[in-house]
């Protein structure tokens, strides 16, 4: 299970209470919210005197934007002061600029004298009641890093406790992809049809916006339906709503947003917020009106949306004006249209055209 050269160190006990350990995280019958609690008890075993903090960072923009397990309201309520010396923080600078090793502790880089006199101890660690601080991070996407804390109440880690960390980490990392998060999403199995009147899908994001777990389908619609440029972020007027949503706390009715896709389709977005610094659900659905709902189905013919929004209307009879005022475009637009339509449908006039869209509607 485990690489000979690092365990030769540890003792029987260490080695049992990490086995046990590993096959916990894998363990589907355990909750997700039970899963961080056991592995915070557990790390707490063998690093003993420390509490154990669950983070995910986003590296480009140096702010940790969540926290998991039993202490994430300890976290959360430092993550202010952390953020206001974040510069005095040795070891998370080096893992910002790819200099840190993979376990290392903040008396890797400083003295006891110099960590004391900065803003980051006086103001997060003192608060938390710890010196010295072990660490442990490995990326979940382009995007995110995932951590483990150890905060400790006095100077100095052993080379143990080091390699007991170092031997966990890849093992929670894989637990977080395969299992945790995984199981929070509804998975589609291909990639997001937003003109299906049933289409819906969802994420799970962070307060700032970087999201934890989606389907890789679900995350090349989202960039394609609003132009996101990160792959792993939201978009950002999707980022903004999120952001002014959460100000408003306790958020008693679930907040939705109405937005129009790139390609004019209408979703509803709701929001299943968490508490600060947590991880929230966001669900993309489209509830299509009636006359949405005929233009949608038109488009099996082979129409562009506003082709069949077009054709459905003049189904039922309306004049090239009546259209226009209806879908705020110009008559001659509308033509312009109709002679997309005739050509599409192998049809001479309206009539044929209107003939073809009633079959369609009338399946």
């Amino acid at each position: 299970m485990f690489p000979s050269g690092q365990t030769k160190s540890l003792g029987m006990a260490s080695i049992d209470t990490l086995g046990r350990t590993i096959l916990r995280l894998n363990d589907l019958s355990l909750p997700d919210g039970e899963i961080f609690e056991r592995l915070v008890e557990d790390i707490g075993r063998l690093i003993p005197n420390s509490t154990v903090w669950l983070a995910c960072s986003d590296i480009r923009e140096r702010a940790i934007t969540s926290y998991l397990g039993p202490w994430a309201g300890q976290a959360a309520a430092l993550a202010p002061a952390f953020g206001r010396h974040i510069e005095s923080h040795p070891q998370f600078m080096a893992l910002c600029h790819g200099t840190a090793a993979p376990v290392d502790a903040v008396s890797d880089y400083i003295s006891l004298n110099q960590w004391r006199a900065t803003g980051m101890y006086d103001e997060v660690l003192r608060v938390a009641g710890a010196l010295d601080q072990l660490s442990s991070s490995l990326p979940l996407n382009e995007d995110l890093s995932f951590s483990i804390v150890v905060n400790r109440d006095r100077w100095g880690f052993t080379a143990q406790e080091r390699a007991l960390l170092g031997l966990i980490m890849p093992h929670v990392v894989l637990a977080w992809r395969n299992r945790m998060l995984v199981k929070r999403t509804s998975p589609i199995p291909a990639p997001p049809d937003e003109a299906s009147a049933g289409f819906h899908c969802k994420i799970i994001c962070d307060s700032s916006g970087n999201i934890i777990q989606a389907t890789e389908s679900v995350l090349r619609w989202l960039s394609s339906a609003f132009g996101a440029k990160r792959s792993h972020k939201l978009p950002e007027n999707i980022l903004h709503w999120l952001r002014f949503t959460l100000k408003e706390s306790p958020i008693t009715i679930p907040p939705i947003l109405n937005i129009r896709t790139r390609r004019g389709f209408q979703l509803d977005v709701s929001l299943s917020a968490g508490s600060p610094y947590d991880l929230h659900t966001i669900s993309f659905q489209r509830t299509a009106g009636k006359a949405e709902a005929r233009a949608i189905k038109l488009t099996t013919l082979g129409l562009s949306l506003r082709q069949a929004e077009v054709l459905q209307w003049v189904a039922d009879g309306k004049t090239n004006e009546e259209v226009g005022i209806i879908l705020n475009i110009s008559r001659f637009t509308v033509k312009a249209h109709l002679r997309a339509i005739f050509e599409i449908l192998m049809v001479e006039n309206r009539n044929a055209a209107s003939a073809i869209a009633w079959k369609i509607l009338s399946e």
